[in-house]
């Protein structure tokens, strides 16, 4: 064990080195993220409307898909692609955070809530 160490000290510390940095950036983005003010729906790069967080809703977008409001966050209850990766993606309410579904070319996003700086702006 001891000979395992000192052949392999400096790929121990590059693993460890790069977990302490992900963590750090984990724990960064926990503590800025702002919960959203409204979600943006946009469908094959169009706006599809603007639907606040604090109420509730079910939007059918397009037909294809579902999402719902509620509680201050939304989810995707329903869409008719193959794969129902956005189904999957589960409930989103903080700032930057997005719902895609690639095939039915719908993108999600929370917007609003608080500003914060990030490391471009600042």
């Amino acid at each position: 064990m001891k000979n395992f160490l000192t052949k392999h000290k400096l790929d121990i510390i590059v693993v460890g080195s790069l977990v302490l940095v992900a963590l750090t950036l984990l724990l960064v983005f926990a503590l800025t993220s702002n919960p959203g003010e409204y979600v943006e729906i946009t469908v094959d790069g169009r706006l599809f409307g603007r639907y606040s967080l604090s109420d509730d809703a079910e939007i059918d977008i397009g037909g294809t898909n579902l999402l719902i409001i509620e509680n201050g966050t939304a989810y995707m209850k329903e869409a008719n692609c193959p794969n129902h990766t956005c189904v999957a993606r589960g409930s989103i309410s903080l700032s930057g955070q997005s719902i895609i579904c690639l095939p039915n070319k719908i993108i999600v996003t929370v917007k609003g809530g608080k500003n914060t700086p990030d490391a471009v702006s600042s």
